[in-house]
């Protein structure tokens, strides 16, 4: 029986693309090296390694930050920085 090769899915802003991880991980790293207290509260964008914006407002945040650094929407790494983690 032939097998069926699947698609490749994967486009620019799949989130496996290496530099999607690596905002992931740089954005993790300054949260536990407390570089983003200051954003207690809020959502955070990173890109290229640099924080480029901050808002409550997650879909403002990201919009904001297409138009400013002209990428993709879905693009960007975003977390959200919370000022104390309460586990249930």
């Amino acid at each position: 029986m032939p097998t069926v090769k699947k698609p490749n899915r994967r486009t620019k802003n799949d989130p496996s693309d290496g530099a999607v991880l690596a905002d992931f991980s740089r954005a993790y790293d300054l949260l536990d090296r407390g570089v983003l207290v200051p954003y207690a509260g809020q959502f955070v964008a990173v890109f290229q390694g640099k924080v480029v914006g901050a808002d409550t407002d997650p879909g403002e945040l990201r919009r904001a930050v297409s138009e400013k650094c002209k990428i993709d929407p879905e693009r960007m790494t975003i977390i959200q920085v919370v000022d104390k983690i309460v586990i249930l």
